[in-house]
């Protein structure tokens, strides 16, 4: 029929469909309700005034083009406005009729050409919200400048009062670093110096030789025999008959054996020795 061939070509064109537009009963059933080729037209919105395929056009330049329908059914779009069903959503746009009037197409009567109050009256709502959306934008880009200058008054305003408890501060908290920085550098350098110096004391100590010490002279502990030429000059006290001019020297008791008598004679002849000893 006349008209139907065109608008399929147009909705081929778009590239979203899975086969052919005259194939898919959806879009078949709404390019036809869409021209008024149906035989029961009159009970659907374009009974009366049905329309023609440059109004299709304008149709699918608003309502697809327009509002994004090539990316919104595209494989990558997450929206939530994404296009699941193309032919769906072409066949809906087709057969949607915004206004009350079925003679109305985009604002305008098919047959006096003539405005549409009710479009016209839905479109300065729609002006009006598109004023009041932006006077609120502007509103709140005011404030934020107010707010951010303020800000900045506040922060000049505390710099003045502050500025030099605030130097000082950061001249303190400089200086403090400064010190920790030398602290800490000299710190680094004892430990490289000590560590120079245990190597230089270990190499020191691998290289020097043990001394040897002599052994004592003559330890307290030892006891040295007496030899019996010692004393040459000096007479042997213990001799026999030594004392026997002097009287000094008792008898031994009655029954003495003479083995006895010669360990009295040895032990009395050590100890005048020791006492004879030089200090």
């Amino acid at each position: 029929m006349v008209g139907e061939d065109e608008m399929y070509a147009m909705l081929d064109d778009l590239g979203v469909l899975r086969a052919a537009a005259a194939r898919i009963s959806t879009l078949r059933r709404a390019v036809r309700e869409f021209l008024g080729h149906y035989a029961d037209a009159r009970s659907g919105p374009f009974a009366i005034y049905p329309r023609r395929p440059e109004h299709a056009a304008l149709r699918l330049s608003i309502g697809w083009h327009q509002a994004g329908g090539p990316l919104r059914s595209s494989a990558g779009y997450t929206g939530g406005d994404r296009i699941a069903r193309p032919a769906g959503y072409l066949a809906a746009l087709l057969t949607t009729h915004e206004c009350d009037h079925p003679n109305c197409e985009a604002g305008v009567f098919l047959d006096t050409r003539e405005e549409c109050n009710t479009c016209q009256y839905r479109a300065a709502e729609r002006i009006a919200q598109a004023k009041a959306v932006q006077l609120l934008a502007e509103q709140q880009v005011r404030a934020a400048a107010v707010a951010e200058l303020r800000a900045r008054q506040l922060a000049d305003e505390r710099e003045h009062a502050h500025g030099e408890a605030l130097e000082e501060d950061a001249s303190l908290e400089e200086a403090a670093a400064r010190r920790r920085a030398r602290a800490a550098a000299a710190a680094e350098e004892t430990a490289r110096l000590r560590a120079e110096l245990a190597e230089q004391f270990a190499a020191l100590d691998a290289a020097a030789a043990r001394p040897v010490v002599p052994a004592p002279l003559r330890p307290d502990h030892d006891e040295d025999p007496v030899e019996a030429d010692a004393f040459p000059d000096e007479e042997d006290p213990f001799a026999p008959n030594h004392f026997e001019d002097e009287g000094s020297v008792p008898d031994l008791p009655a029954g003495a054996s003479d083995e006895s008598a010669a360990r009295g004679r040895w032990r009395a002849r050590t100890l005048w020795t020791r006492l004879r000893r030089p200090r």
